[in-house]
């Protein structure tokens, strides 16, 4: 199994599943996640690399939450969540006037991902 992917992605999907249908139907994804693949014992590298503890993004995800629940600067609080949102997920930009509910919303997704 190795990764298809283009580089700077995060997940790929795969034709096939190895998982049995008597282990239960919450195995059954065919997206994989990729994006550390490099450190996985698939990758035949016997899990050598350098995975981080900490991206960059989640800080700039945690500011941008403080910003947004404490009525703080909502258009740094945007720009700090579109680093990731618009730039590795290629979605539309949020704003200044972006609701907070929509600001939140988009800063579990990318912390998701």
């Amino acid at each position: 199994m190795g990764t298809t992917a283009t580089p700077g992605t995060d997940y790929k999907y795969v034709p096939n599943i190895p998982f049995k249908p008597e282990r239960g139907f919450y195995f059954f994804s065919q997206w994989q996640h990729i994006r550390y693949f490099y450190t996985s014992f698939e990758n035949g590298t016997d899990y050598l690399g350098t995975l981080p503890w900490v991206l960059p993004a989640e800080n700039d995800l945690l500011i941008a939450e403080a910003l947004v629940r404490t009525n703080g600067d909502k258009a740094r609080a945007a720009t700090l969540i579109n680093k990731t949102r618009v730039g590795r997920g290629g979605l539309t930009p949020l704003t200044s006037t972006s609701s907070t509910n929509d600001m939140l919303a988009a800063i579990f997704y990318e912390r998701d991902v």
